[in-house]
């Protein structure tokens, strides 16, 4: 009853295949996943980058007038409306 056979070894072979085979195909969609996971992170990485990088190059760094209170550009500061304004006329 209990004795080994071919067709038992043979089931026994197979049932274990089945269960190796098994175990690959969901560690390979466990694996696949987690680098799609990773490819999208990385790209919502850049494109966070790329929006900071065009940010910095479009600020203006700017200082506040010490007669109006009023801020402008440090680089090329204009004058306000004032006649006491220490910035030249653009």
């Amino acid at each position: 009853m209990f004795g080994f056979s071919i067709p038992k070894l043979l089931l026994l072979i197979v049932l274990l295949l089945v269960v190796w085979y098994g175990f690959k195909l969901i560690e390979h969609r466990t694996s696949r996943r987690d680098e799609i996971e990773k490819a999208a992170e990385a790209a919502v990485r850049r494109n966070v980058e790329q929006r900071q990088s065009k940010e910095r190059a479009s600020s203006v760094e700017t200082a506040e007038c010490a007669t109006c209170g009023s801020f402008v550009p440090r680089e090329s500061p204009t004058a306000c409306e004032r006649s006491d304004c220490p910035h030249p006329a653009a």
